[in-house]
């Protein structure tokens, strides 16, 4: 059974190849878990098939989005694919605790005890273009 959709909204040009090699690394952990569902949605003007396609345990899914980039219009779309009782939308330059995949699930079952109308929301750090940068050069094992 799925309990939690991650959503992985991406949209690439050339000069952001990075973004690919992070949304392996994140698939790689998210995929550790049983009950998790991960959507990728690309927009990018060249689809990631190829890149993607060698990464086993997500739904991937290429939508045309124009001229200007939508993450929300991403998110929508795969919260409509979704098959998950929970959805969690997770950006591939985000930097999260270690524990934050167990804290979710640790969440989930606190939250559903309350009730439809609980919800939660977890702070998050998005890397910097200089972090970014950094992390390229030296590999994504920090």
């Amino acid at each position: 059974m799925i309990k939690l959709s991650v959503i992985v909204p991406i949209g690439l040009t050339i000069d952001t190849i990075f973004r690919a090699k992070r949304l392996r690394y994140l698939v790689e952990l998210f995929s550790k878990r049983e009950g998790i569902e991960i959507i990728v949605v690309d927009s990018s003007r060249f689809p990631l098939s190829k890149i993607i396609s060698s990464i086993d345990g997500i739904s991937y899914h290429h939508i045309e989005m124009g001229s200007i980039y939508s993450a929300s219009k991403a998110r929508n779309f795969g919260s409509g694919v979704a098959k998950g009782n929970y959805l969690l939308f997770f950006d591939v330059d985000l930097v999260a605790n270690l524990n934050f995949i167990d804290n979710i699930f640790s969440d989930i079952d606190r939250l559903s005890r309350i009730g439809l109308e609980a919800f939660t929301i977890y702070p998050s750090l998005y890397l910097s273009e200089n972090r970014t940068k950094d992390i390229e050069k030296r590999g994504l094992e920090e």
